[in-house]
Parts: structure tokens; sequence; C-alpha cells
């Protein structure tokens, strides 16, 4: 997988587990960051309507874990209730995930910004819109304005609206001289062989005129 290929799907994958971070009591939390580390979850307001299965989070909404963090403007998270028992009370699995406003993802090294995503757990899809979806790794950049994954496939499609910043065309900027976590790779030691002296330029001689 190439290098800007592997940071879609590092960011792909942060949304498929961010999707299922927050969930109300009875439900178990799925992890953010791959640290195992406890989920927290905090907005402005919150509202659950039991008899859709359906939660609601709105006002600066962060889920955090570790070093991974997920924010954006609204959440609404569908369960697919029932659980594993068929209990009608029961939420069960988060099987969808709406993000709205200022959409954004951030890891230990990895970023990525929209105004939109959407995780469908059905097709295990992510879809991630906005004026400039931008998905950044150290120096590394990518920009359009719509990317479609697939991750547990390990696909992804990155396409740009001819309207966009970009006309049309997706964007990646990549340097080289990083790793796959986007820090710089060491410098390779220079060569202990010491330099050959230059050669001294060979005297030229000159003709006198005579008068």
């Amino acid at each position: 997988m190439t290098k800007h290929g592997a940071l879609v799907m590092a960011a792909a994958s942060l949304l498929l587990g961010a999707a299922a971070a927050s969930m109300p009591m009875g439900a178990g939390a799925q992890d953010v960051s791959g640290k195992n580390g406890p989920v927290q979850v905090g907005g402005d307001n919150w509202h659950a309507d039991q008899s859709i299965h359906t939660e609601y989070w709105d006002g600066r909404v962060e889920v955090q874990q570790d070093d991974a963090r997920l924010r954006a403007d609204h959440i609404k998270l569908i369960h697919a209730g029932g659980g594993p028992n068929g209990d009608s009370k029961s939420w069960g699995d988060v099987i969808r995930m709406e993000a709205e406003g200022n959409v954004y993802y951030v890891t230990e090294d990895r970023t990525m910004t929209g105004d939109n995503a959407v995780y469908t757990k059905n097709d295990d899809t992510v879809v991630i819109t906005g004026a400039k979806v931008i998905l950044k790794q150290g120096q590394n950049v990518m920009t359009g304005t719509r990317l479609v994954a697939h991750p547990d496939a390990g696909t992804s499609t990155f396409d740009s609206s001819p309207d966009s910043s970009n006309h049309g065309r997706v964007v990646a900027v990549l340097y080289p001289n990083e790793d796959d976590s986007g820090n710089p790779k060491p410098k390779k030691a220079a060569s202990g062989k010491p330099a050959t002296p230059a050669k001294p330029a060979a005297a030229t001689s000159g003709s006198s005129a005579s008068h």
C-alpha cells in the first residue's frame, strides 16, 4: 500500500472505531485509539430516543481515547436495537454514525478534516465529504472533496468536485524523506573514506611577444 493509501485507511479506521465509542448504558464501548484505554465522550447536549435506538450529541462533541480524538459539531449514533438476546429495550451495536460540521480527527501522527462523515456498518463503508477534505501525516498532505473507504477490505477512493479549489483533481504532496509515520528518515552516515584531494591545475607556459 502506498504511503498516502495507508494514511487514508488509518483515518478511516479511526472513524470506524469512533462510531461505536459512545453508547448508552448496557452497550459496550469499542476501541478508538487501539490502545484499549477508557473512552471519554463530551458535548453541550445529549438526547436519546429509545423508540428508534438513536442518540444525538450536539455542540462541541468530542470522543477521546488515549491520544486519538474525534470532534464534530453534531454526532448521531444509530443502534441496531434488540441486543444479542432480542431484548427490545437493548440498544445493541452502532450500525450507523453521522458526524456533521467541522469534523476533525487526530491521532499521534495523523490528522483529518472535513465537513461531514458517515459510517455504515452493514457495508463497512466510511464516507467523508466537505468543501476540502484534508488528510495529513507528518508533512504529507492529500486533499479532495470526498473520501470513500472500506476499512476491512483495505480499499479507498478519493475524488474531487469540479467546483472545488482543486478544480476536480485529487492532490497529494508527499515527502520521500519521511517514513510511514511521517517522521524524517535518518540521514545516511557519511562514508569513512577521506576525500581524494583535487589535483593541482597544470601550469601553462606563457609566450612573450618580441618587439
